[in-house]
């Protein structure tokens, strides 16, 4: 008799459509995915032109695209993204060699990383590497993908349309905020952009980010996100003093902490040990900006997994300052935000296209206030 037991179920393969400009690379993903029950190569590509061919005629769960050739990579990731905004784009680079592009392609909307194998290694050292480092990371990307499709087709169904992302405590004596901390990680270059893309040169407080990101890579992040911002964007610095209009990006591997003196309001770099496993840590630049602003902060925890920002976020409400934390609707992967959401310490969940307009309007809003006051009843 034919079991109905749902657990002994095996859920459908991950559909995969990997897009590289050498066949070799290519018979060589193909090889190691094609003995893997779990997945399904539902499309093999050379160029950009083929691969969104394929994408529109083999609906895959996750894409491994190749950074290279850098304007095909980049105009790759840009019109799968016009096609779908949430499909998993996974860019397979060297790091070494192709950092730049890699983070403009981040920037430009994919999804995440993973570093090509050394070209010295054996081959089964290669292959040794696909399987331990680059097939996880499709799988999990390419469940959570079917998982949201299932969701939406339910939602569908159901006639369900997502509500806007609701206030969780009152705010009320808001003290003025001087500074803005945002902790972020998978995803986060494309959700910085947007955000920081709509603000304005004249924001009057400094924003400080913690971006999980190798060494190197945050710099050319920054760089990427100065000539598309109107802020002025840069990798931190041992000792600047922080003004408005600025926002500083924590080096790979280096701590973010800032220290009033004499001078004003300056940022450090540490090696101290990695919280959460990183370093940078959100936990850390939260923690630092609740001892050096206390309730004149606002910490804003975007897209990515884990829970780094939970505890820094803890520190600035024991400090009385706001938190605001990226819905699940639109974060490309929700463990920071929701670690923060679930702990109740959320002062606001904000969709991503709202992200900006929200960060402005509470910096705002003691503006408002004094506005206000000045005038005789």
């Amino acid at each position: 008799m034919k079991s109905t037991d749902d657990t002994n179920v095996m859920p459908p393969p991950v559909r995969i459509l990997f897009v590289d400009y050498s066949e070799t690379v290519r018979r060589m993903l193909r090889f190691v995915m094609s003995v893997d029950l779990e997945l399904h190569v539902c499309g093999s590509a050379g160029n950009g032109a083929d691969a969104i061919r394929q994408y529109l005629d083999s609906s895959p769960d996750v894409i491994l695209l190749n950074v290279e050739p850098v304007a095909s990579g980049n105009e790759t990731v840009g019109a799968i993204r016009k096609l779908d905004a949430d499909i998993p784009i996974i860019m397979f680079c060297t790091l070494t060699v192709d950092t730049e592009a890699t983070v403009h392609a981040l920037t430009r909307g994919a999804t995440d990383y993973v570093p090509k194998p050394g070209v010295s290694g054996h081959l089964n050292d290669v292959v040794g590497y696909l399987k331990a480092t680059v097939i996880p990371k499709l799988k999990r990307w390419g469940r959570w993908f079917q998982g949201l499709r299932q969701k939406r087709l339910l939602q569908s169904q159901n006639g369900q349309v997502r509500p806007f992302a609701p206030h969780i405590s009152a705010i009320s004596d808001i003290e003025a905020i001087e500074v803005v901390g945002i902790g972020v990680s998978t995803g986060g270059p494309s959700a910085l952009a947007h955000v920081l893309g709509a603000i304005p040169s004249s924001f009057d407080v400094p924003v400080l980010i913690t971006q999980h990101m190798p060494i190197h890579c945050t710099r050319f992040l920054a760089e990427r996100l100065n000539a598309t911002c109107h802020l002025e964007v840069r990798e931190a610095e041992e000792g600047v003093v922080l003004g408005p209009g600025q926002a500083w990006i924590a080096p790979g591997d280096q701590h973010m902490v800032t220290r009033r003196n004499r001078s004003g309001v300056t940022l450090h770099l540490t090696d101290d040990p990695p919280e959460n496993s990183c370093r940078p840590s959100a936990d850390v630049m939260f923690r630092s900006i609740a001892e050096t602003f206390h309730s004149r902060c606002l910490a804003v925890v975007m897209t990515g997994m884990g829970k780094d920002g939970l505890e820094g976020c803890r520190e600035i409400k024991h400090h009385e300052g706001l938190v605001y934390a990226q819905d699940e609707e639109t974060s490309v992967a929700w463990g920071m935000p929701r670690a923060v959401i679930k702990s109740g310490i959320a002062d606001r969940v904000v969709p991503l296209p709202e992200m900006a307009h929200a960060i402005m309007s509470i910096v705002n809003a003691h503006k408002v206030r004094e506005a206000r006051e000045m005038v005789p009843t």
